[in-house]
């Protein structure tokens, strides 16, 4: 397990797409992103100039190759994004994008840690990224408990806090334990309660309570 946050950073497809066809940029950015297709016969005897004008051209894409003209190419169908993850996507996160997210139409994974996603029009990205965090930026309790030394302090934390009816632990991704505990809940437990969620949606990690926690 990494010590790290799990993070995504992003990146616009269909920026980049705007950018690469934009008449400004097209010439210089033309032989990373298009392809020209053509016939041989087509070449045989036509000037260099003519051929650059008169050729059909095409947008590689994470999903296939499309005429430039094409109404179905990614950046007209989707809003498209790459997510540059700082920890592996296993099947299961393919498997969470594909089936548990709201929003999107299509996925490529392009790498260890590169994936590429297309929202749908009628969902808002900046949801999509919410969803895409809970889902798979959180670390889970099995993660967190691997470490043998971490899961051995858990449990005795929580032998010392059994006969407390109220108590919460929280676990960070770095291995810091912190807890409260009480007898009953009042206002003082709640108050640490929710600096305990705090510290979690800020930093990660896991939060255990008890039966009554």
């Amino acid at each position: 397990m990494s010590e790290r946050k799990k993070s995504i950073a992003w990146e616009s497809w269909n920026s980049k797409v705007d950018e690469y066809l934009n008449p400004e940029s097209l010439p210089d950015q033309a032989e990373d992103i298009l392809q020209t297709n053509f016939d041989d016969s087509q070449l045989e005897g036509m000037p260099f100039s003519d051929f650059q004008i008169s050729a059909p051209m095409s947008l590689h894409t994470p999903v296939g190759l499309y005429p430039i003209e094409s109404m179905l190419k990614p950046s007209d169908r989707w809003d498209c994004w790459f997510g540059y993850t700082n920890f592996p996507i296993t099947h299961r996160i393919k498997q969470i994008l594909n089936d548990e997210i709201e929003g999107i139409e299509a996925l490529k994974i392009c790498g260890k840690y590169t994936f590429f996603i297309g929202v749908g029009k009628m969902f808002d990205i900046s949801e999509v990224r919410k969803q895409i965090f809970s889902k798979i930026c959180a670390y889970t309790e099995e993660e967190l408990l691997a470490n043998v030394d971490i899961e051995y302090t858990v449990e005795l934390l929580k032998d010392q806090l059994s006969q407390n009816t109220h108590w919460s632990i929280l676990v960070s991704p770095q291995g810091e334990i912190e807890y409260i505990v009480s007898n009953s809940i009042d206002s003082t437990y709640l108050n640490k309660l929710s600096r305990l969620i705090e510290k979690k949606n800020s930093y990660g990690g896991i939060i255990l309570r008890s039966e009554d926690g």
